[in-house]
């Protein structure tokens, strides 16, 4: 068997694994799956005027991530905000819904092609993941410590948790300028290396870092708002802002190893999962999980495609 070959009998068998393992917890978590009369009752309540507003929420939160993304990418390249506005979209959506988010690697050759480097993209990716993976893991913190059932875990979420709040403080205040010297020293990683760390030095400026970190800040919690208004339709109330931010937090965390492709089934076992650490069924659960996630990829899907349709039509004018 040749080296590709070899390649991707590893990379389907991971899929196969990563499939069965997510079968294998839903099927255990769930009784049953939701009967058509019960999706039925489900959607004729409140779920469907509670997933518009979600679906307003998500539709706000990729907005502040075009921003943030352009705001980023502008420290650098000159790229106009007409372009950056209509690229974002379409390059989200390849990211969502490609498995492990492969697709984000389009954006470094998108930036290339309007006068960046593949390093810089690399970089700014790098900025807005860490920043979002520091909420993620503050919000995980939250739902877990304030989880009944799980108590005895409350002093390992404050360590996870604190340890990366911690990195990002020693990524911001020590890494960067020792890496920075450690690559000056490296005849061919030198210019890379610098590159790579100028796409950080927005943590340099008070106004940029904070600007970036309450674009994040704002996301997120946005986010948290529309699950928090879908769940306590889906339970007829009684849901707490804290349970919203864990499963925000689990199903976004999941999405970083998810092999599914827009990280289905791995959303529905990881909102499952945080649901039952409060005791809510899992068959409500699994129902709330499709529609969130179902009217994520709508909004989604629809932004990008009408975006690259745009896109395509002033190409052709050009021609």
């Amino acid at each position: 068997m040749t080296f590709g070959g070899k390649g991707r009998a590893w990379k389907l068998a991971l899929l196969t694994l990563g499939w069965a393992a997510l079968i294998y917890f839903l099927v255990r978590s769930l009784n049953r799956l939701p009967s058509l009369d019960e999706w039925g009752r489900f959607l004729h309540g409140d779920a469907i005027s509670a997933g518009l507003v979600f679906g307003a929420c998500f539709l706000v939160c990729t907005a502040l991530r075009t921003f943030r993304f352009g705001y980023l990418l502008r420290l650098s390249s000159p790229v106009p905000w007409s372009e950056i506005t209509l690229a974002f979209p379409w390059l989200f959506m390849i990211g969502a819904i490609t498995p492990l988010r492969l697709g984000e690697g389009l954006r470094a050759v998108w930036i290339r092609q309007h006068g960046g480097a593949s390093i810089d993209a690399i970089g700014y990716w790098f900025a807005e993941r860490w920043t979002d993976l520091i909420m993620l893991a503050a919000f995980a913190l939250i739902g877990i410590v304030a989880a009944p059932a799980v108590a005895g875990l409350g002093l390992w979420a404050w360590l996870v948790a604190g340890s990366m709040i911690a990195g990002y403080f020693v990524l911001w205040l020590v890494a960067r300028p020792v890496l920075g010297r450690l690559g000056e020293k490296l005849p061919v990683g030198a210019d890379l290396s610098g590159r790579f760390l100028n796409a950080l030095r927005y943590m340099d400026s008070p106004k940029v870092h904070g600007t970036v970190v309450g674009l994040t800040v704002a996301i997120w919690l946005i986010l948290a708002f529309g699950f928090w208004v879908v769940l306590n339709a889906a339970f007829g109330g009684g849901v707490s802002f804290a349970v919203a931010l864990g499963c925000v937090a689990a199903v976004n965390l999941s999405a970083f190893l998810s092999v599914a492709p827009a990280n289905l089934g791995s959303f529905q076992a990881a909102m499952i999962a945080m649901l039952a650490l409060y005791g809510f069924g899992p068959e409500t659960g699994f129902m709330a999980a499709v529609l969130i996630q179902g009217i994520g990829l709508v909004v989604t899907l629809v932004t990008g495609s009408v975006a690259r349709a745009i896109i395509a039509m002033r190409s052709l004018r050009k021609a």
